[in-house]
């Protein structure tokens, strides 16, 4: 997930993810939307198979991914109520995606695989070996899986949250609040492409 959200309202968001766990343990890669209240240009938009004019938290299925479109297009997007902004957060089992990166992007997990195997204990932390992480390619998660994968569902978020992006001065910005900007290079853009979550219930969990 990225790290520049803001979520107020982090009982709407965990209804959200409660409502998302089934579909995702059925083995549906799960991302969510937010409804849109504005004609935005910096983000992604998701566009929902089913019309949702309460933005329920009710899992269906991903029509499409939408790239940050100009203006007008974004206007018709907000007009069209099918289509929601891309949070870039995901809910999904370790076997989903996976088997969505061994089928889209097996370059990928090959080095991720082997930056895993080759690692080294240090204390409670587990140090990835630098070499194989370092061929990695640079390309999202979006990219590389998720855009081609048949198996994906939305679940709308009808709270606020999502970061802004202002390009004139390289914060990020909600409701006036600036984060950090991005800059760098090396680790620090390799982590902001690759920044995700696995959580495993039941010990290690393989890469």
């Amino acid at each position: 997930a990225p790290s520049d959200h803001v979520i107020p309202d982090a009982a709407r968001f965990r209804d959200a993810v409660q409502a998302a766990a089934p579909t995702a343990s059925a083995g549906q890669l799960v991302t969510f939307g937010i409804r849109p209240d504005r004609a935005e240009t910096g983000y992604g938009w998701l566009e929902l198979s089913t019309p949702t004019p309460d933005f329920a938290p009710q899992p269906q299925p991903l029509r499409s991914f939408v790239e940050k479109p100009d203006l007008a297009k974004a206007e018709t997007l907000m007009a069209g109520g099918m289509h929601l902004w891309n949070t870039g957060i995901f809910l999904f089992s370790t076997t989903a995606i996976l088997e969505a990166f061994a089928t889209h992007a097996p370059e990928v997990l090959a080095a991720t695989r082997a930056a895993f195997e080759a690692a080294e204990k240090d204390l409670s932390f587990t140090r990835l070996a630098p070499a194989p992480w370092a061929d990695l390619i640079d390309i999202s998660i979006d990219y590389a899986a998720m855009e081609h994968a048949p198996n994906l569902s939305v679940v709308p978020y009808a709270g606020a949250s999502k970061a802004c992006y202002d390009g004139s001065t390289g914060a990020r910005h909600h409701s006036g609040i600036p984060t950090r900007p991005k800059h760098g290079s090396g680790t620090q853009s390799l982590h902001s492409r690759l920044v995700q979550l696995l959580r495993s219930g039941a010990g290690h969990a393989g890469l």
